[in-house]
């Protein structure tokens, strides 16, 4: 079900931007971040897709998102949902009240409730499994092999759909 529901807000995205959220420093935790990298080497419109590289500190990135304007956002980090590794899950986003998400900074429904107060936008938060968060660069098998089918899924759906 995860996968249509993601396919889904892909089809219905007409300007999308895609919040890789992660540290590269946490083993799984930078799956996001492999996400953006893997998408960033295609060609596709800027004008409507974007991706930004929130790392663990997405708020960082508030200007940038204000200017872009997104109708669309999917936002793309390692959450601990008690599954198995690697398997996606959509987060609610008022599951996160008062906790930061993930290893970040800020709520990410402060966050978000911060991002717009000055323009409207569906969102959709995907979570992947981590095995481990311990310190080290390397994401484990499982959950890259989730990370490539999410961007073969994503670069999919924005060459049929753009």
């Amino acid at each position: 079900m995860t996968i249509k529901q993601i396919r889904k807000f892909l089809k219905q995205s007409d300007k999308l931007l895609i919040l890789a959220i992660g540290s590269e420093l946490r083993n799984d935790d930078a799956v996001g971040m492999y996400i953006a990298d893997e998408l960033i080497k295609q060609n596709f419109d800027k004008k409507k897709f974007s991706i930004i590289k929130g790392a663990t500190a997405p708020e960082n990135f508030t200007g940038e998102i204000k200017k872009y304007k997104p109708t669309d956002m999917l936002i793309i980090d390692a959450a601990d949902t008690g599954k198995k590794p690697g398997e996606i899950d959509i987060i609610d986003v008022s599951s996160v009240v008062g906790a930061s998400f993930s290893t970040h900074m800020m709520p990410i429904n402060v966050f978000l409730d911060y991002l717009f107060k000055d323009f409207d936008c569906r969102t959709l938060i995907v979570g992947i499994q981590p095995r481990t968060l311990e310190f080290g660069t390397d994401i484990s098998k499982d959950i890259k092999k989730t990370a490539d089918e999410l961007v073969l899924l994503i670069k999919e759906e924005i060459e049929n759909g753009k």
